[in-house]
C-alpha cells in the first residue's frame, strides 16, 4: 500500500477551477480525464474520484483549500474520504 497527498491553500477562490483542471491534467494520460466522477459529500464543496481495482485517486476543495490525494491498497474510498473531511475541515477552520 501507499498513499501521496498534495495540499493546497489558495489566496483567491478563482483560483481553484483552475488548479483542479491542472491537477486532473498532470495525473492522467490524454483520454483518462473523463474518468473522473464527481460524489457527493457534505464534508467538501466538490469531490472528483477515480478508482481502479488497487489504485484510488481523489480531488477534494472546500472553500479555498484543494487536496489531491493517490492511494493504492485495499482501504475503501470512503475511509480515505473520511478521513480528508476531517483534514480539510482543520485547514479551513478559521
Amino acid at each position: 500500500p501507499g498513499i501521496s497527498a498534495e495540499i493546497y491553500r489558495l489566496s483567491f477562490h478563482s483560483l481553484v477551477a483552475p488548479l483542479v483542471d491542472d491537477l486532473i491534467t498532470e495525473h492522467t494520460f490524454d483520454d483518462e480525464a473523463e474518468l473522473f466522477t464527481e460524489r457527493e459529500h457534505d464534508g467538501f464543496d466538490q469531490l472528483l474520484m477515480r478508482q481502479s481495482d488497487q489504485n484510488k485517486e481523489f480531488i477534494f476543495v472546500k472553500e479555498q483549500v484543494v487536496m489531491y490525494i493517490d492511494y493504492s491498497g485495499k482501504v475503501e474510498a470512503d475511509v480515505i474520504i473520511g478521513n480528508a473531511a476531517e483534514k480539510i475541515r482543520l485547514l479551513t477552520e478559521n
